[in-house]
């Protein structure tokens, strides 16, 4: 409801986490519990300062953020996102007011949580258990099926001169060996994506079909296997392809203080929770880390998210900014992790991670 612009359920909002910070028996409760309810209620008081811009919901979230901070130990992984939110508190207040002290506290904050930041992710990684996971690929017998229902729509294309060169080349690619053809998504894509430019709604079905068709990332496997060479030998687990699915990967994550993922991820907007990493067999959603009980991360000290769009936060609608993979699997207990902001090559993705482990590892 929240996310949706109820107005109604923010007040609601509101007022539950005002009646939680009043409540006689608050002060007396678990300590991390405290610095929780003070860190989100903070950002429902932001958020209805911009929904309604009232200056005492922008001074009470000011309030509970500064709170939150001086409260929070300096080696607290969650320190620099409540010294964020502080700062975009201040940032606020200073744009509504122009009061410079405002800008500076702001400022200051910003600073203090990129020195944070440095000082609660460890030097380095002594690797005891490592998951590496590569191109994540749905099984052999799926990506037939899946061709054979390709094949049997491009045969209802009517054969024209408009699409008589795409049609003979998603032709030819068709008759691929799956093994093959799995690695040529994109090109695929493309394929149906002309045709159906040209041949419109009999075209329809083949441009569905096509874009189930995964698509591969060809550097993932140098990636994997460069960064394998650069561990000590040891228990180093890898799943590769259709082996990379979300229960290996669970089983795999259990004891793993490192675990590096390239693979396909994506920022969903609409349902932030719902962002994660597309495994061979499903997703693996911010909403399964964050479930209470979420155990399969408790060892990893550090994470890579070698895939799109993984460092990407609702920073918008959602000030704490935990609703983004990078926060999540830090409130998950992963102390460091490495996103990115945007979508990215494949090639250039596994040299940037394999000359950042050498570095590391030096």
């Amino acid at each position: 409801m929240l996310s949706r612009g109820d107005a109604a359920g923010l007040d609601v909002a509101a007022a539950a986490w005002e009646r939680t910070v009043e409540h006689p028996r608050f002060a007396a409760s678990d300590a991390r519990f405290q610095l929780g309810v003070l860190n989100d209620a903070g950002g429902v008081f932001l958020r209805r300062y911009w929904a309604r811009a009232r200056q005492e919901d922008l001074n009470r979230a000011l309030a509970l953020w500064q709170q939150a901070v001086q409260r929070t130990p300096p080696d607290a992984p969650d320190l620099p996102s409540r010294l964020n939110n502080l700062g975009t508190g201040l940032r606020s207040r200073y744009a509504r007011t122009g009061r410079l002290e405002d800008l500076e506290e702001g400022r200051t904050a910003y600073e203090r949580a990129c020195e944070a930041g440095v000082l609660v992710a460890p030097a380095h990684v002594i690797v005891i258990q490592a998951t590496l996971v590569g191109n994540p690929l749905p099984a052999a017998e799926r990506l037939t099926e899946l061709r054979d229902a390709l094949r049997a729509a491009w045969r209802a294309v009517p054969e024209t001169a408009e699409v008589a060169q795409s049609r003979a080349e998603l032709a030819r690619l068709l008759d691929f060996p799956v093994d093959d053809l799995m690695h040529q998504g994109r090109f695929l894509i493309t394929l149906a994506v002309q045709i159906y430019a040209a041949a419109g709604r009999p075209a329809q079905r083949l441009l569905e079909l096509a874009l189930q068709w995964p698509a591969s990332l060809p550097y993932a496997r140098a990636e994997l296997e460069s960064i394998d060479d650069l561990l000590p030998d040891g228990h180093i687990r890898t799943l590769y392809e259709h082996e990379a699915g979300r229960q290996p990967l669970l089983d795999a994550l259990v004891g793993a203080n490192l675990v590096h993922l390239s693979c396909h991820g994506q920022f969903q907007a609409g349902d932030p929770l719902q962002s994660g990493l597309l495994l061979a067999d499903g997703q693996f959603t911010l909403r399964e880390i964050l479930t209470p009980g979420f155990t399969a991360l408790d060892s990893a000290r550090l994470a890579v998210l070698s895939a799109c769009q993984t460092a990407i936060a609702d920073f918008r609608n959602l000030p704490d900014e935990s609703i983004g993979l990078p926060a999540g699997l830090t409130q998950a207990g992963v102390p460091s992790v490495v996103g990115t902001l945007w979508s990215v090559h494949d090639a250039s993705t596994a040299l940037l991670m394999v000359t950042t482990m050498k570095r590391d590892r030096n």
